[in-house]
Formats: C-alpha cells, sequence, structure tokens
C-alpha cells in the first residue's frame, strides 16, 4: 500500500531505506545501486581481495574491522603492540596453547581456513562454508523483508558466474566492485520478492506503470535551492 518515490540519484534512496530498516520496517528497494552500494557487497568484496592477494594487509585489516568479525581498533591496535603481523601465515601457535587466543589471532586462524577453502573448493562454495562459519547470512536473513540476505546471495551467484567463466577472486572482487561504481543500476533483490506487506522504495523511472494507495514523493527538489 505504500510506495516512496526519489529523484533517479543513488544517494536519494539510501536514507529512506536506511531509516526504515531502523524502525524495524519491511522495505524492498529498487534500482538507484541498491546492490551495489550496499554494506555486504563491500563486506564480500574486501574478503575477496583479502584471499586473492595475501600481500594486501590493507583489506586484511578492513575484513577483520568489518562485519564478518567486527574487531575493534583497540583490539588491532594491541595486537599490533604485542609484536602480532596482520598476515594470514601469522602463527597463531597450537589451540592448546596458552594464554587464549586473542580475538584478532582467532579471526586471523579463521581467515587462514578460509583461504584453504577457496584452493580446494569451487569459489562460490568456499564463500557459502564462509558465510556458515561466520553466521553472516544468517544475520542478513534477519533483517526486514530479508534484502541484506538476497544481495548476499546475489552477491555470491556473480562471484559463482566469474569464476566459472575462468576468473579470479581477484576478478570476482571486481566484479562486485563494478557494481558500486557503475552508472547502469543494479536491483537489491529481497528473501522474498513481490511481498506486498513491505514499503516500496524506488526511483521515478523504475516506478512506470505502478500503483499504491499511499504513494510520497521523496526530496523532490533533489537538492536545489
Amino acid at each position: 500500500d505504500f510506495l516512496i518515490l526519489t529523484r533517479k540519484k543513488r544517494d536519494r534512496i539510501a536514507p529512506y531505506a536506511d531509516a526504515l530498516t531502523s524502525l524495524n520496517i519491511p522495505v524492498e528497494v529498487s534500482g538507484a545501486g541498491a546492490f551495489g552500494e550496499s554494506a555486504e557487497v563491500e563486506a564480500l568484496t574486501v574478503l575477496l581481495r583479502a584471499l586473492a592477494d595475501l600481500q594486501d594487509a590493507v583489506s586484511l585489516i578492513a575484513v577483520l574491522r568489518g562485519p564478518l568479525f567486527g574487531i575493534s581498533d583497540q583490539e588491532l591496535f594491541a595486537f599490533k603492540q604485542a609484536g602480532g603481523w596482520f598476515s594470514l601465515f601469522y602463527n597463531t601457535g597450537d589451540a592448546a596453547e596458552a594464554p587464549p587466543l586473542s580475538r584478532t589471532q582467532t579471526a586471523l586462524r579463521a581467515l587462514r581456513q578460509y583461504y584453504r577453502w577457496t584452493s580446494i573448493l569451487p569459489a562460490a562454495a568456499a564463500l557459502d562454508r564462509i558465510l556458515e562459519d561466520t553466521g553472516y547470512l544468517a544475520l542478513a536473513a534477519t533483517t526486514p523483508g530479508g534484502a541484506n540476505a538476497g544481495n548476499v546471495l546475489h552477491a555470491i551467484d556473480r562471484v559463482r558466474r566469474v569464476t566459472e567463466a575462468g576468473g579470479s577472486l581477484a576478478d570476482a572482487a571486481d566484479s562486485l566492485e563494478a557494481d558500486s561504481e557503475a552508472a547502469s543500476e543494479v536491483e537489491s533483490l529481497p528473501l522474498e520478492p513481490g511481498r506486498t506487506d513491505v514499503v516500496r522504495l524506488m526511483n521515478l523511472h523504475k516506478a512506470k506503470g505502478l500503483e499504491a494507495a499511499v504513494v510520497f514523493l521523496a526530496d523532490p527538489a533533489g537538492g536545489v535551492a
């Protein structure tokens, strides 16, 4: 019954989608780069880069700080000050040794296992295992409408297509990054498309031919004074 329309520019939709999600209101977003600009795509892109290039410490730290592990800057600094170094080759020692591993050490050990999976499994299958191990897909599925989980599954499908065509993990990361930079619009795909108990949010171009009982024309001036 509710439809919110914005101007075509991508940055017009995100504030409304974020506000609705924060209120636990199911929302279905169409167009305006909703998929490419999602946090899920960003998280998977940096993960792929870290696993594709073991010398890429910047991407590795981004993964550690990101939603897959959520390690704070203070914890990372303490790890570095204690003589640690940001690499999958960092020796975390025997699991039976004391003292217990820090969260950073535990995350590096997990990432080393993820790298092994990418070496022996197809990329999409390795990502499936990683998402199961981290619980990230399950977390994304708890969002209203499941749009976040839809983005995760859509991203895995893109990785599958790139790697099955002979591309590397780095190529898959480039493909996902291109979605966030592309002028063309890439749809955000909810887990249950076509639901009626959601607020639909889209740009004017996408709304052609659609009807709703209540329509909001949001930000009609588009920042023009």
